[in-house]
């Protein structure tokens, strides 16, 4: 194949926006490296954060958007994630462990419109009356509707520091602990999620979110079935 100039392959790695901060990775200093010759594309991506899942899902990411800006037949020799991961076992996988957590109860369906939502709402309003403490994490990336149900269109969650480490504090409403995927993106802005993007979006919520001690966490699962199901 032809050499691609490094500065169209930067400027196409630019259409992949961060969930969190919503900038572009080449703005945000992600891209630490790109070879480009005859044979093909090297990228290199490394975060400053440990754990980072955003991170962990690019090297499909990052081939969709090379392939998508200069054709299918673009060969992408390596992208390379250099391991950042601190605090875990080698040769372990990192799961997610919500210690404070006692029951987690997640609510599908398979169709959209069918009051999926509606259902996880009363659920965990009557959990809360009856004296139990209460989490509910709107999980439906592709049309969050908890923030509407709650009248938080506009809330925007505090993240602070614990350490070296990002906390974010959900709202609380009704006596329960309320954290959304629309409390991150606009409603007017367009986010494109792929599905490692988004399931990996949805640890990072999970993970970073100050739950406190809770009897029950509901989680609010889009319609169908897919990555983020899995």
């Amino acid at each position: 194949m032809n050499r691609i100039p490094v500065n169209d392959i930067k400027k196409a790695l630019e259409s992949i926006i961060h969930p969190e901060s919503k900038r572009n990775i080449v703005e945000l200093g992600l891209v630490k490296e790109i070879v480009s010759d005859n044979e093909g594309i090297s990228v290199t991506i490394e975060s400053p954060r440990p754990n980072d899942p955003f991170i962990s899902s690019m090297k499909s990411v990052v081939v969709r958007a090379l392939k998508d800006a200069f054709g299918p037949e673009t060969i992408v020799r390596d992208v390379k994630v250099p391991a950042k991961v601190t605090g875990k076992p080698a040769g372990k996988k990192p799961e997610i462990v919500l210690d404070d957590v006692k029951n987690i109860i997640a609510v599908a369906s398979g169709k959209g419109g069918v009051g999926k939502s509606t259902v996880a709402v009363n659920l965990s309003i009557a959990l809360a009356m009856n004296g139990y403490a209460t989490g509910l994490l709107d999980a439906d990336i592709f049309g969050p509707s908890i923030p509407l149900m709650f009248n938080a269109l506009d809330f925007r969650p505090e993240v602070i520091k614990d350490g070296d480490a990002q906390v974010v504090l959900p709202l609380e409403r009704c006596g329960i602990r309320v954290l959304s995927t629309g409390f991150f993106v606009d409603p007017d802005d367009a986010v494109v999620w792929r599905g490692p993007m988004a399931s990996n979006f949805l640890k990072q919520m999970l993970i970073m979110a100050e739950w406190g001690k809770l009897d029950y966490l509901i989680i609010d699962l889009p319609p169908g079935t897919s990555d983020i199901h899995l």
